[in-house]
């Protein structure tokens, strides 16, 4: 091996002489003149001290610093923020802004193309409400239209993010005109449903029944349960009551760290975390509604909660509710194929407080308006992917998040991480998809799942992952038009699939 080097040095000595450094580098003649290197390995180290000289002043240093993701292909978004504007009651002040920063992180560095994001506010970036018409305006029937699309024609190695930054609320499922008795024999075994409130939510939803307008977990989880297997789903809920916007079972509860855990250190798995359910009683949620307390006016100057305050939806369905729920489907149980890698970080556990505060003010010293605010989990969620440089596992994300709010001293807002039963947060890269080796053998598992029994084999197309049955009945040698045919079209012949 050395004496390969030696050999390599010597003819290296042969070449011609290289250019004057100044001429190569473009540097000028001061940067060349405190050193004059005596020998062509001396030259060669001073090139590179130079050239990284120039490529940090530049801000351009690879990999380590300013890691922007290569654009996804088949990613899409949908970003709302809620600051209701219109409504002194639940009136928010740093929704849209978390809104717009998510849009920014998710286009600049995590590879959503521009084209596949859409972006709900209700609030201009001057602070002036939106007109209702306005095709940006996050009502809840745009919400729902833009929920088809970003779901529409999803497959194995798709990326899917929806990021809602406003007020949560409670349904607890009473219509005005059920019995007390009736109520409490059922509020022991009902699940209390959450809600995301929609920008237009002062008004009745009479199409499903609600005195208010807004985004259901039930409503979500139609979209959910229809994803195939292999496809990254991501949320994240900046907001109070948003546990169960992901029908599954599973999170990662931050209020169950041990006070001896040191997260200043690198991640490392804690058994602790782990909690079972994302819904709670009704109940517990009566319980919660009735020991709440105001906030203190003082407090407030530094932080406001996001929750739904006394917005608390109502059924509007009289005695027909039971016909009314039986055919919307709202009796049958949500499910989403194990499969599906979703993830979601919410701001709180069921019945838990999320804030946005002034997030810097114990540095600064200084106590700005209500429009500095920032929602707690957004802040800390992009402040530990800027420590990253957005490149890490789920787990990472939500365990340097937990840091950053700790030594802000936030201490009554505890991070969730929910995620599906065939997702592990630990290995897989947050916002990232799955490869395309992977997309492909999750459409071959589906294929072969959906094939009846008597089939012997299926081609699979290597380009676009789909699966194609041979036409049976065809004889031994069928017509030239038929022999080699790929279903799919992606490819100008047969050597483009694969035969299992």
């Amino acid at each position: 091996m050395l004496q390969s080097n030696v050999v390599g040095f010597e003819r290296c000595a042969e070449m011609p002489a290289p250019l004057p450094m100044v001429e190569r580098l473009n540097l000028p003649a001061a940067v060349a003149a405190p050193f004059k290197p005596h020998s062509l390995h001396e030259d060669w180290e001073y090139q590179d001290a130079v050239l990284d000289q120039k490529l940090a002043a530049k801000g351009c240093r690879g990999v380590t610093h300013g890691y922007s993701r290569s654009e996804v292909e088949r990613s899409r978004a949908l970003v709302i923020g809620c600051n209701y504007p219109r409504s002194k009651q639940l009136r928010l002040w740093g929704a849209v802004a978390d809104a717009r920063s998510w849009a920014a992180a998710l286009t600049a560095r995590l590879g959503v193309s521009s084209k596949g994001v859409s972006l709900l506010v209700d609030e201009t970036s001057d602070g002036t409400p939106m007109d209702e018409s306005d095709s940006q305006f996050p009502s809840q029937r745009r919400i729902l239209d833009h929920c088809t699309k970003l779901t529409q024609g999803a497959q194995a190695g798709d990326l899917i993010v929806l990021v809602f930054c406003g007020r949560g609320t409670l349904v607890l499922n009473n219509s005005e005109e059920h019995d007390k008795e009736e109520e409490q024999e059922g509020d022991e075994t009902k699940q209390a449903e959450e809600g995301l409130l929609c920008a237009d939510c002062d008004a009745a939803d009479w199409i499903r029944g609600y005195s208010l307008r807004m985004i259901t977990a039930g409503m979500l989880a139609h979209f959910w349960e229809d994803l195939p297997r292999g496809l990254v789903l991501n949320l994240i809920i900046d907001s109070e009551h948003g546990c169960s916007m992901l029908p599954v079972s599973r999170r990662l509860d931050a209020a169950r760290i041990p006070a001896s855990v040191n997260l200043n250190v690198e991640p490392f798995p804690l058994m602790e975390v782990l909690a079972v359910g994302v819904t709670c009683s009704q109940v517990a949620a009566k319980a919660a509604i009735a020991h709440a307390t105001s906030a203190d006016p003082e407090a407030e100057r530094y932080y406001g909660r996001r929750g739904g305050k006394d917005a608390l939806p109502h059924r509007r369905w009289l005695r027909g509710q039971l016909l009314w729920d039986t055919t919307a489907g709202q009796n049958e149980p949500f499910s989403m194929h194990n499969e599906v890698q979703a993830f979601a970080f919410m701001a709180t556990c069921p019945l838990g407080e999320a804030f946005e505060a002034h997030m810097d003010r114990r540095s600064s010293g200084k106590v700005r308006g209500p429009s500095g605010r920032r929602g707690v989990l957004t802040h800390c969620i992009l402040r530990a992917l800027e420590e990253m440089n957005f490149q890490g596992t789920y787990y990472a994300v939500w365990w340097n998040a937990i840091r950053i709010a700790r030594q802000a001293k936030v201490g009554h807002q505890f991070f969730q991480l929910v995620f599906s039963d065939g997702a592990d947060p630990t290995l897989r890269e947050a916002f990232e998809p799955v490869s395309d080796a992977e997309a492909r053998a999750y459409a071959r598992r589906t294929i072969l799942e959906q094939l009846p029994e008597d089939s012997e084999r299926v081609h699979f197309c290597s380009r676009c992952t789909t699966g194609h049955v041979p036409q049976q009945g065809l004889g031994e040698n069928p017509p030239l038009s038929a022999r080699g045919a790929i279903s799919c079209g992606c490819g100008p012949s047969h050597a483009e699939c694969m035969v299992m």
